[in-house]
């Protein structure tokens, strides 16, 4: 079908106002079209990016809570050890035979040291 200028134009009167309004429309729609998609691809590498940077994130303090948590166990058990080092040191101030504080008729002197 082909159309000369002529009667494009007759066939454009013919429809007057409706085919002018259609033609606006359709090339604001393609535009904003255009527009939409631009925009969906630039949001969509800002959310790549945001989602990189969260992910680093999270890997950091992952590590970071494992090395809490292995302070943690390091510090509990140091804490264990010093219990037992205490208990067997009451153990040893309860018994008057080994204590000489509490030995009896011995002089004890006491220095303090800075």
């Amino acid at each position: 079908m082909d159309l000369s200028l002529k009667e494009a134009m007759q066939f454009v009167v013919q429809g007057g106002v409706a085919i002018v309004v259609f033609i606006i429309w359709y090339f604001t729609f393609t535009n904003a079209n255009k527009r939409q998609e631009e925009k969906a691809k630039l949001d969509k590498e800002a959310q790549d990016q945001t989602n990189k940077t969260l992910a680093e994130a999270f890997d950091r303090l992952h590590n970071a809570n494992g090395q809490l948590i292995q302070l943690l166990k390091d510090e509990q058990e140091y804490k264990l050890q010093l219990a037992g080092i205490l208990d067997r040191l009451s153990l040893k101030l309860e018994t008057p035979a080994q204590c000489p504080i509490l030995m009896a008729g011995k002089k004890i002197k006491l220095e303090v040291t800075e």
